[in-house]
């Protein structure tokens, strides 16, 4: 069963551009091994994260993170079944949304309506298809 999972979470420390390029590849690397695929998208410390894979990927995977110290927080947004991936050629793709000053008002991801996002997924969605336009 296909699943894909979408969650917010903070990070524990300010990342340098080497830790998120350590994050990245650690992450496509494994994803790849497991055919999960997905986004990251970031704004300061805040992360928005989008993960697609089989169910019994997805699950453990999960857990992991909730584990993993170096973030907090965290949100689950939806969770659901799909009949197919939105990201389906990224084993991560990435948006770092401090590199846009110019739509610094598109998204402040620590003020997000978690409640709202995860009762109304078209929302979200929407959202991250206008990131994805970013440019």
């Amino acid at each position: 069963m296909l699943q894909q999972l979408i969650y917010m979470s903070v990070s524990a420390k300010e990342l340098s551009s080497k830790d998120l390029e350590q994050i990245l590849n650690a992450s496509r690397r494994n994803n790849l091994e497991k055919n999960v695929t997905g986004l990251l998208v970031i704004k300061g410390k805040t992360f928005l994260q989008v993960l697609e894979g089989e169910s019994q990927i997805i699950k453990p995977l999960f857990q992991k993170l909730k584990e993993d110290q170096r973030h907090h927080d965290i949100s689950i947004i939806s969770w659901d079944v799909i009949e197919k991936r939105d990201f389906p050629h990224w084993t991560m793709g990435f948006k770092n949304l401090a590199t846009f000053p110019n739509h610094s008002e598109l998204l402040d991801l620590s003020k997000l309506d978690i409640s709202k996002l995860s009762t109304t997924p078209s929302l979200i969605h929407d959202l991250i298809q206008e990131l994805l336009n970013l440019e």
